[in-house]
């Protein structure tokens, strides 16, 4: 036979073997090969791009710190269109623009205080060092102290007192009590000082239940407004459980309404705050940052009556963070539909 004749015969026999799969190890070998020969190119080319792009270590070399890359994360999202946002009626607008407009406010407050020209409103500076003196001389953080026990101690005797008639107010004997309560928030604890003088044995006494009562008339009518607003589905929901009356009252009214009462609480020792001044003018043999400030207000010390402010400020603002972190942690449930207040 001719070498022609042969190459034909060959060539159908290497296909047939090819598909039975004699050829296959051969055929792999090779795909296995080529990749290595591609990951060392590939290894190669990396190196050699790093030789060229790092930069020699040592003190000149810097990298980005966290807080260099969340500004430029935080300047990169902002936008100068949006800004235009905050002048739009019913626009809400991001964070970026928020911080920037509360940031320039801030500035332009500074400036307009620190350049100010009047005689009678103390600069920042002299602010701090009066704070300071009062500190370290006066016992300002001491007598800061004495007031918190004081609002304290009346916050808990109005709690007591308000959600004990609240509570009754199911039963329809104590509604008309409840609602007389409610009426006197109109009056004024200047008229009734002699009254809650002849009352009480001291002053601390005078102050603690003039506190009292000026938070329990608000107290009463904000909770009554919360029982008033519970719906008879609420009531007949927890009957078709198998639930008595006095059951249902625990279930629907007490404990469903939890978180009401500690936005309640805020509100209140707010209300309590803001009278610590005039209670504890009226007695001021005890101490607290009130009789300080009446003090420091009678000789026109304007720059301590500013420490003293700015101090019941921020201890106030604190207070209420915290009655809201309470809030958190005893009605989780309150937060899964709505941001942290």
């Amino acid at each position: 036979m001719s070498e022609e004749a042969k190459k034909p015969t060959e060539t159908k026999v290497s296909k047939f073997l090819s598909k039975m799969g004699f050829f296959k190890g051969a055929e792999a070998t090779e795909e296995v090969k080529q990749p290595e020969v591609v990951k060392t190119e590939a290894v190669k080319e990396t190196v050699e791009a790093k030789s060229v792009v790092e930069e020699p270590k040592g003190p000149t070399a810097s990298k980005p710190s966290k807080i260099g890359t969340a500004i430029s994360g935080f300047v990169s999202g902002f936008h100068p269109k949006r800004f235009l946002e905050i002048f739009t009626p019913n626009k809400s607008v991001g964070l970026q623009v928020m911080a920037i407009v509360v940031t320039l406010q801030i500035i332009g407050l500074g400036f307009y205080w620190t350049n100010n020209t009047s005689e009678i409103l103390p600069r920042p500076g002299e602010i701090w060092e009066a704070f300071k003196e009062l500190s370290t001389d006066g016992g300002l953080l001491g007598e800061m102290w004495t007031s918190m026990k004081l609002c304290l101690d009346a916050m808990i005797k109005t709690l007591i007192i308000s959600l004990i008639v609240c509570y009754a107010t199911v039963m329809p004997f104590f509604k008309p009590l409840a609602f007389l309560i409610t009426k006197f928030r109109f009056l004024t604890l200047v008229g009734l000082s002699f009254i809650f003088t002849l009352m009480t044995e001291d002053g601390y006494d005078l102050k603690i239940w003039l506190l009292t009562f000026g938070m329990t008339v608000f107290f009463v009518t904000s909770m009554m407004r919360v029982i008033n607003d519970i719906t008879h589905n609420e009531l007949n929901h927890a009957r078709t459980l198998g639930m008595n009356e006095w059951r249902v009252v625990w279930e629907v009214v007490i404990l469903s309404k939890v978180d009401k009462v500690f936005d309640i609480i805020r509100n209140n020792f707010a209300i309590a705050w803001m009278m610590l001044t005039l209670v504890e003018g009226l007695s001021r043999a005890d101490g607290g940052v009130g009789a300080m400030l009446i003090n420091q207000n009678k000789h026109l010390h304007l720059d301590a009556v500013f420490a003293i402010q700015f101090l019941i400020l921020f201890v106030g603002v604190g207070m209420d963070y915290m009655f809201g972190v309470l809030k958190r942690m005893a009605c989780p449930y309150a937060h899964l539909t709505k941001g942290f207040k």
